[in-house]
C-alpha cells in the first residue's frame, strides 16, 4: 500500500508572492506563456525542491546580459 500525502495545484499567477519547500514543475506545452518559468521557479526555496515534469525549452527565456552579471557575482 502507498502512503498517501496532501498535494494541490495552482496556477502560475496564483503562486506570485508564494514560497514553496518543494513542488513538481510542468514547463510543458499546454498553457504555459514564455517567461512565466521564472515565476515558478523562483518560487521554491532551493534546487533540490524543483522537479519538473515536462519541459519544452522555447517555453524558457534566455538573456545573454543574465550570464554576464552571473559572471560578475
Amino acid at each position: 500500500m502507498l502512503p498517501k500525502i496532501l498535494c494541490w495545484a495552482v496556477t502560475v499567477h496564483k503562486l506570485q508572492g508564494a514560497t514553496l519547500d518543494k513542488a513538481v514543475i510542468d514547463l510543458g506545452k499546454k498553457g504555459f506563456a514564455k517567461g512565466k518559468a521564472y515565476v515558478v521557479l523562483s518560487r521554491v526555496i532551493t534546487l533540490e525542491g524543483i522537479a519538473i515534469s515536462d519541459l519544452e525549452p522555447n517555453k524558457v527565456l534566455h538573456k545573454p546580459h543574465n550570464e554576464r552579471a552571473l559572471a560578475e557575482m
